[in-house]
């Protein structure tokens, strides 16, 4: 009984070191673009006077875009989309093909010209009462919310949103690079310590199995 209960202990460690090194290897696969940065999306930027007011307007320029054809390593081809939008300066708005991204808290859309990514704008709400923006939307749907476009040009001097000092105008280069490495061993610590704990109860049976 003894050797059946060590052999069973062995198989149970053997699988959960092979589900430990699948969640390596999955954590690294999906590492690139953890914060929505894609550098093929800057090569796509057009200045444009004006976005599409409509669903009719924005699919004609979304034709015209054609992102489909865009080769890029960023994200799936359908994630892969048309956007126009603010830059993060907010003194021009822009064409771009881009990884499509969550919008939340009811704020508008942007692009990080400096990030090479979609992102909120933590200052500018559209909450207002007329077209009011729900409280999380996908990027590629920001012409529906006319509000976030008829501000660009504004000069923003309130201050700093909190979660602006996390989300908007970063540079990729380091910042990004340190915390998604941060969060991605605080990840990996959490999921050994939790493999650990089960092995160690597992041999603790064991042991206590072979004693008595």
């Amino acid at each position: 009984m003894h050797v059946t209960l060590y052999s069973s202990g062995k198989v149970i460690l053997r699988l959960l070191v092979v589900l430990l090194m699948f969640d390596i290897a999955a954590g690294k696969s999906h590492r690139k673009n953890i914060y929505g940065i894609c550098p093929e999306s800057k090569r796509t930027i057009k200045e444009v006077s004006k976005c599409p007011k409509n669903k009719e307007e924005w699919k004609r320029r979304k034709d015209e875009m054609n992102c489909d054809s865009v080769q890029q390593s960023c994200t799936n081809a359908e994630n892969f989309v048309y956007h126009c939008l603010p830059n993060h300066h907010w003194n021009k708005t822009i064409e771009v093909c881009a990884p499509r991204k969550r919008i939340v808290l009811r704020k508008c859309t942007e692009y990080n010209e400096e990030g090479m990514r979609i992102q909120s704008n933590f200052k500018h709400s559209c909450s207002n009462r007329e077209n009011s923006c729900p409280m999380h939307y996908m990027s590629d749907n920001a012409y529906k919310y006319q509000q976030c476009y008829n501000t660009t040009n504004r000069v923003f001097t309130s201050t700093q949103h909190p979660l602006e000092r996390i989300e908007r105008n970063i540079m990729p280069t380091d910042r990004v690079k340190c915390c998604s490495s941060a969060e991605r061993l605080k990840s990996l610590c959490i999921r050994t310590i939790l493999i650990m704990t089960v092995m160690s109860k597992i041999y603790m049976y064991l042991f206590h199995s072979m004693v008595t």
